[in-house]
């Protein structure tokens, strides 16, 4: 697992090295253009600031504090910057076999990200449940 805060010029590193999960809370101050791309794992990407839209398979979104985005393997996506403000986020990336090892026959937990990629709709804009995850995700980067 990796629990680090980056607070240099954002990264490319797109590769995850884990069997289970890696966790990233990223504050950047210097942007880059990031090109699209994609992975073969799942991410829960939690935005916390900056002026900053997400493009997801064709689909854009202006970020609000607080949103979440779920990204499933082989969506293409990439960040656009508006403003050179600090950009900060918690990434989360989740291999799909340690979710499939986690979930039961009645219990997929999966479905989440599989459902946002059949629908179409990457982002979850519901900010008592934003606090929720957030609290979950700091729980998981200590």
């Amino acid at each position: 697992m990796k629990n680090q805060i980056y607070s240099s010029p954002n990264t490319t590193n797109q590769i995850m090295t884990g069997n289970s999960y890696e966790i990233t809370h990223y504050r950047d101050k210097y942007l880059k253009e990031v090109d699209l791309h994609s992975h073969d794992f799942y991410e829960l990407y939690y935005f916390i600031s900056g002026k900053v839209s997400y493009v997801i398979d064709n689909m854009e979104y202006l970020l609000l504090p607080g949103d979440i985005l779920l990204i499933s393997p082989d969506n293409l996506h990439r960040p656009s910057f508006y403003e050179n403000l600090e950009y900060e986020r918690i990434v989360l990336w989740i291999n799909p076999k340690y979710v499939r090892s986690l979930s039961s026959k009645t219990t997929n937990l999966g479905i989440c990200f599989s459902q946002s990629a059949k629908e179409k709709s990457f982002l979850i804009r519901d900010y008592i449940f934003s606090e929720k995850i957030k609290d979950v995700l700091v729980n998981l980067e200590q």
